[in-house]
């Protein structure tokens, strides 16, 4: 079993032909239309009967099928698999895999053109897991290779059409859905996953506005990726909610994320900066003086450009009436004291460079803005504005099973 990357899926003689091994009871062999590699070509097994018009069509153990167009769950047996599921074009998607919590050995989503790099979070390795992304305008079918050692549920969940997540985005905030935070494609995406996916579902503009604040970081300072820590659940509540251990006070509705300290070691995950010691009644803060290897200058970058909104290619706009804004509007951020003098050293030099505005200047400077707060000692907390995000039916509808 290979975790990550391309796999081979089907050895093919040079004539073409599958093992027969392969063909399940009622299945025929049609070409797959999507070459993977140059010495693979992956065969698509497909029901020679009509599928059952309701429910999810249970798949014979040791086929490789596609998910028929039309459906949005596929019940999959113990085994390996190999299944073909057709994406629309230009849409915010979700795949899901959903079953007992320790059932998945391998999930790997493989595709071509602008989806070729997408890269499946393995997390905590359990179930509930889930990898979205965004299809291109020419989206053609994805693979999904499983490896499960219990019965589980494919899951094909549909997003509303991508201009919820362009320049309208600000319209009804209230109105936007909870989605999950795509895998970064690349490291010029500047950031990592320092959560499971499952507890990474943001409302739709946090999500971008984090997606856009991250890569102009990387692009303009060229460090390390930094850690998308927790945010909400898939379905809207508290991380961990589906193991009985929620955390957190806040983080539903997908308007709360933590983001890790970005470190001048290269190390930007959800980890300490500082030596910690207990303060009455039982709060972990910063030791004084203790804070060590915290690259201020990127966490002010990153906090400001959330304040800010888009800098198309960092460009500097003088004139507010001339700028874009904010897509989602930052409400509070939550760090602890030393980083919040640290972060507030930081901002003079910045704004010198004219890399950022007075209003973030002004915003990070504010207590109302940004709080000093105990117990935030690994990561930073950022609230957006707005109301909780919607909750797709097909998202809520997805249960944990122990």
């Amino acid at each position: 079993m290979r975790i990550g990357g391309w796999v081979r899926v089907a050895l093919l003689s040079s004539a073409g032909c599958v093992a027969p091994q392969a063909v399940g009871t009622g299945f025929r062999i049609e070409p797959y239309p999507m070459q993977l590699a140059s010495e693979v070509t992956v065969p698509a097994l497909v029901p020679a009967a009509p599928a059952r018009a309701a429910g999810p069509p249970a798949a014979a153990a040791g086929s490789r099928f596609d998910l028929m167009p039309g459906r949005d769950r596929l019940a999959v047996a113990p085994g390996r698999w190999a299944i073909r599921v057709p994406v629309p074009p230009s849409r915010a998607l979700t795949l899901a895999l959903s079953g007992p919590a320790r059932a998945l050995r391998q999930f790997d989503v493989l595709g071509r053109g602008s989806l070729r790099r997408l890269e499946t979070v393995r997390g905590d390795g359990e179930l509930p897991t889930f990898v979205s992304f965004v299809t291109p305008s020419d989206a053609e079918p994805l693979l999904v290779v499983l490896d499960v050692d219990a019965s589980v549920t494919l899951h094909r969940i549909e997003s509303p059409p991508l201009d919820v997540l362009g320049s309208n985005v600000r319209a009804d905030a209230a109105r936007i859905v909870l989605v999950g935070m795509r895998p970064p494609s690349s490291t010029k995406a500047g950031y990592t996953f320092g959560t499971a996916p499952r507890y990474a579902f943001l409302r739709a503009d946090a999500a971008e506005a984090l997606r856009g604040a991250f890569r102009q970081v990387k692009r303009r300072l060229d460090r390390e990726p930094i850690a998308l820590g927790d945010a909400s659940q898939w379905n809207g509540l508290r991380p961990a909610s589906d193991r009985h251990l929620a955390r957190h006070i806040s983080h539903e509705g997908g308007r709360d994320v933590d983001l890790g300290l970005p470190g001048l070691d290269g190390d930007s995950s959800i980890r300490h900066r500082c030596k910690l010691e207990l303060a009455p009644p039982d709060r972990a803060t910063c030791a004084e003086g203790s804070v060590s290897g915290l690259d201020a200058e990127r966490l002010a970058y990153l906090l400001a450009l959330l304040i800010d909104g888009p800098t198309p290619k960092g460009r500097y706009v003088a004139e507010p009436r001339k700028r874009q804004g904010p897509l989602a509007p930052v409400e509070l951020v939550f760090a602890d004291a030393a980083y919040v003098a640290a972060v507030r050293a930081a901002l003079p030099e910045l704004r010198k460079k004219r890399w950022i505005h007075d209003e973030a200047v002004a915003a990070l400077m504010d207590d109302a803005k940004l709080r000093a707060s105990p117990w935030h000692t690994d990561h930073v907390h950022v609230r957006f504005a707005g109301a909780a995000a919607s909750v797709p039916g097909a998202l809520s509808a997805i249960a944990a099973v122990p």
